[in-house]
């Protein structure tokens, strides 16, 4: 394997380490910072319980949780930032997390699952 395979493999795994528990945590206390931020932090936070609940809980369906995550941040940043140029730069780089579960695991299975996942703590974060 060339030097030039290294550094696409490291690459799409820094990209895909923006979806993980960590950097969540980072965009929470982000937003927090701001005053009159809380309903935002609310449906951060309610995303975030349901991906945690079933991360714990789900042993059967392969779900690559860094797409779910990096979804759901990827969605709310871009309504954070608010700026054209941002979410093009978000988009992309959402668009790397996708392609590195794909080139990680060789199969769309569990990126398609945390795809899913995503939206699914996103519309329930922004119901409740």
């Amino acid at each position: 394997m060339g030097i030039e395979m290294n550094l696409i493999r490291e690459g799409l795994r820094d990209i895909r380490a923006l979806g993980s528990w960590v950097f969540y945590l980072l965009f929470v206390f982000r937003v927090l910072v701001l005053p009159n931020q809380w309903p935002f932090v609310y449906q951060i936070i309610i995303a975030g319980a349901l991906i945690l609940i079933v991360e714990i809980f789900n042993k059967k369906i392969e779900v690559d949780y860094y797409v779910t995550r990096g979804g759901i941040l990827a969605y709310y940043s871009s309504l954070f930032y608010n700026d054209a140029v941002f979410t093009s730069l978000v988009g992309v780089v959402f668009i790397g997390i996708l392609f590195g579960s794909w080139y990680d695991k060789k199969n769309f299975r569990g990126g398609f699952s945390g795809l899913i996942l995503g939206v699914v703590g996103l519309s329930i974060g922004l119901w409740l």
